[in-house]
């Protein structure tokens, strides 16, 4: 075999053997006589595992191509590898043949031939065998043994009720998300994006691959109407493309849906459910785990967490009793007009991180935005533990079920709160013994199932590694230690202190930026500040400024992952000698976030794709992620929008102009935002011309949820179940489990509900109340006026129409007197000498 039989041969492989498949063409014998059993033979016989047959009398099936010609069969089997020349025998009872493997004719196979192996795959009816080649077919194209390395590939996995999922992606490309469309005869009626990853994608194609997958939800889908006039039964087969491409997914089920499969999903009706079911449903639900994150975040953001958030003996001896970071935090006092001091803590409060229930409310909160993961500061002095509650508590009781890493704090503790050698309350000081004792005690939590890897090795962050003797022969001590503990690979990361930037040069396998460290603001704007206190000696910056100048720093020469402030103020431990950032807005958070997480995905491959947020809740230092009373969620927000894409045009505009020019994957992403925005408003105006249009007063109700005043203390008396009700959508959002509603805007609430003798009409007034999960303290709010719901009442036909036709409401709700929090909504209706009470499904977060 020539060399150059050979690179071709390994570029077959590459192409054809995805998930073991060997595809052959070739000729058999007597091209009419039907094959009714084919074994292989010769030098290799373990080549075939489980051998597929069909011929084109039996199948229709007949290949029109070049590199095909002639052949009357395929013969598609399990494999694990090629014969060495090639050359493969085969028996059949229509006479024997030696078919000669051409490598080079074989990486030709175009497109034609690829639709016939699908209808051979349909044909078998081998779901395994369908679903490899579905992947495997994917990259034979008409470039031949190039279509391995480049061209748009992809497939559809499941079309069901939850919408339509499957991959793509562009292989000269990879990183760029890709735009899907789907067609309904010849009429576009949904688009979505590939931002999901598939890990069984890269697997399969022995490649890594970015976030190729796509999942469009039902709820984006619009219908042509003329398909209501066509018989249910129908199949709708749909045209999966990708955009700018003339190539259509393949549907690796080969199974279509209905014309009323597809009018049920995308226009759902509510199903009304009996009073017991109701009550197990609400009960099941309040029972629940948190709930789970849903963001499809482009890469893993860690956020660094502060564990001094409870008193302990040494800092009661330090500074007091009862001393908590919090004690500085509301001590701290502004030093000019706008100076945003103190910082109160908004929904999560003063809290103690010695509680379960708030541990769990934060990876709960962080989960919900996009976090990946928490970075506990670890701190140890020579085997003396500090702070180490709310982490120990969290190993052992192995909740929550959050990914968390530990940085080793390992500077000394001084009253100056910045690592110096003055003042010192706590020494930290490095010997090989005591360095080689800290990996023994930490290696227990590297083995923890929730601990953060980077490629299967546990992230080990260490924040001041200039302070190690020898960080080299400290490194390559600890990784034998782990090695005979049973890890074999650690991944060491060093934080990028003051002066740092060798990471390899001292035995680690990374750096972590970490503003505002080591990158100092290019100016002060100290001397432009009015009516800055006298005594002040401390540092102002321009948040916006520092954003860009870190935002356009040049790549390191090494693995460094990259870091991001939400803002800087340290004032609560520094007070009149702080230094803090002026305007640190969330949309210049998010811009910057954004510039991190591009950057990222261009420099690194899947898998690895870290970024640093300092921090989750260092509120002595003005740097949170946690919400406080001034800006709510907003700095959470700003984090969803910048690790999936989804900015505001506002933010993406800044974006454009900081930047100068945008140019490959990061334009190409830019415009997706843009155009993911224009449509959302579009959508928008649609719904206000909607609503614009609509005449009758149940349209604009508006009432306002207030606590119970005492008139309404009857409906405490005779309570009765037995009711039935959905809410339907919230804001024309279906409710499928929670949804997340502004207490400072309205809220358009809409469903059904009704209860045996509960006789209702057009102008019937119906109580409705909003009850908090966690002190059910309740708001009530009374709405005149039902809609007709023919639904309903044929589906409860025994209850009677005075009760069922008009079930519906439909209002607006202000819910600017609630606290924040989670709530169920119920409804109380009066029935004949008592009141039945229903709850519904779902939760409505209030922030």
């Amino acid at each position: 075999m020539t060399e150059q039989e050979k690179g071709l041969q390994a570029e077959i492989q590459l192409a054809l053997l995805v998930k073991g498949i060997l595809v052959i063409a070739g000729t058999i014998g007597d091209a009419d006589a039907p094959v009714k059993s084919i074994k292989v033979t010769g030098v290799r016989k373990n080549l075939a595992k489980n051998i597929y047959r069909f011929n084109r009398d039996s199948t229709g099936f007949y290949p029109q191509t070049e590199a095909a010609k002639g052949a009357d069969f395929l013969l598609l089997m399990k494999a694990k590898n090629l014969d060495q020349e090639g050359m493969i025998e085969f028996e059949s009872d229509a006479g024997s043949v030696a078919l000669a493997y051409r490598l080079e004719d074989q990486a030709k196979i175009s497109r034609s031939l690829v639709d016939h192996l699908r209808h051979a795959a349909d044909y078998l009816d081998i779901e395994e065998l369908r679903e490899s080649l579905g992947v495997a077919v994917q990259y034979i194209s008409f470039d031949g043994i190039q279509g391995a390395k480049q061209g748009y590939f992809g497939c559809l996995d499941i079309i069901d009720g939850n919408g339509i999922q499957g991959w793509a992606v562009n292989l000269a490309k990879p990183s760029d998300p890709l735009k899907i469309r789907v067609l309904l005869r010849s009429r576009i009626i949904g688009t979505a994006y590939t931002v999901f990853s598939r890990n069984d994608v890269s697997a399969s194609a022995g490649v890594p691959l970015p976030a190729c997958g796509f999942h469009l939800k039902w709820n984006r889908v619009t219908l042509p109407p003329e398909l209501k006039q066509l018989d249910r039964d129908n199949p709708c087969e749909l045209l999966v493309q990708i955009e700018g491409t003339n190539l259509v997914l393949v549907n690796l089920k080969g199974k279509w849906p209905s014309v009323g499969d597809l009018l049920g999903w995308c226009n759902p009706q509510p199903v009304p459910m009996s009073g017991s079911a109701k009550k197990i449903a609400v009960e099941t639900f309040l029972d629940k785990d948190p709930v789970e994150n849903e963001v499809a975040a482009k890469v893993k953001a860690i956020a660094f967490f502060l564990p001094q958030f409870h008193p302990i003996p040494e800092n009661d001896a330090w500074w007091g009793p009862g001393f908590t970071e919090w004690t500085n935090v509301t001590q701290a006092k502004p030093s000019f007009p706008g100076h945003e001091q103190p910082h109160i803590p908004g929904e999560l409060g003063f809290y103690d991180l010695r509680l379960p229930e708030l541990r769990e409310a934060q990876a709960r909160l962080a989960r919900e935005y996009g976090i990946y993961g928490f970075c506990y500061y670890y701190y140890w002095f020579a085997g003396r533990r500090i702070l180490e509650r709310p982490l120990d508590d969290m190993l052992k009781s192995g909740s929550p079920d959050f990914p968390f890493c530990i940085c080793w704090a390992n500077e000394s503790w001084s009253k100056r709160w910045d690592g110096s050698e003055d003042e010192v309350l706590l020494k930290q000081e490095h010997t090989p013994d005591t360095d080689v004792a800290f990996i023994r005690d930490v290696i227990p939590i590297l083995k923890d199932p929730r601990y953060i890897q980077i490629n299967g090795a546990p992230l080990l962050i260490v924040y001041r590694v200039n302070l190690f003797p020898d960080p080299k022969r400290t490194t390559a001590v600890w990784r034998k230690i782990c090695a005979d503990e049973g890890l074999p690979n650690i991944h060491l990361a060093a934080v990028e202190f003051t002066g740092f930037n060798d990471p390899y040069g001292n035995g680690f396998d990374s750096s972590i930026e970490f503003p505002p460290l080591n990158i100092s603001p290019a100016e002060t704007v100290t001397n432009e500040i009015d009516e800055l206190d006298k005594d002040f000696s401390g540092g102002i910056y321009d948040y916006r400024q520092y954003a860009i100048q870190v935002m356009l720093r040049e790549p390191a020469p090494y693995r460094r992952y990259r870091g991001i402030i939400p803002g800087w103020d340290n004032t609560p431990r520094r007070g009149k000698r702080a230094s803090l950032f002026v305007d640190p807005e969330p949309q210049t958070y998010e811009m910057w976030l954004r510039a991190i997480v591009e950057e990222t995905r261009n420099a690194l491959p899947v898998g690895e794709r870290f970024i640093f947020i300092n921090a989750w809740n260092e509120w002595a230092e003005g740097a949170h992620l946690e919400p406080d009373i001034r800006h709510g969620r907003a700095y959470l927000e700003s984090t969803r929008r910048g690790l999936t894409g989804r900015s505001d045009w506002q933010v993406l505009a800044e974006y454009a102009r900081v930047k100068g020019s945008l140019s490959g994957s990061e334009l190409e992403d830019w415009l997706s935002d843009i155009e993911s925005q224009l449509l959302a408003r579009d959508r928008s105006l649609q719904y206000l011309r909607r609503l614009h249009s609509m005449k009758t007063p149940l349209e604009f109700n508006r009432v306002i949820f207030s606590p119970v005043p005492s008139s309404m203390l009857e409906y405490n008396y005779n309570v009765k179940g037995g009711g039935h009700g959905v809410l339907d959508t919230v804001n024309n959002q279906a409710l499928h489990e929670h949804i997340t509603l502004d207490h400072r805007r309205c809220a358009l609430f809409a469903g059904w509900c009704i209860a045996p003798e509960a006789h209702v009409g057009a102008q019937s007034a119906t109580l409705f109340f909003l009850e908090h999960l966690n002190n059910r303290k309740r708001y009530f709010a009374s709405v005149i006026g039902r809609a007709k719901r023919e639904d309903v009442a044929s589906t409860f036909p025994d209850m009677g129409e005075s009760v069922t036709l008009y079930a519906g409401y439909h209002f607006y709700g202000e819910l600017s007197q609630l606290d924040a929090g989670e709530y169920r909504m119920g409804v109380f209706q009066r029935a004949e000498q008592k009141n039945i009470e229903t709850l519904f499904d779902g939760v409505l977060r209030v922030v």
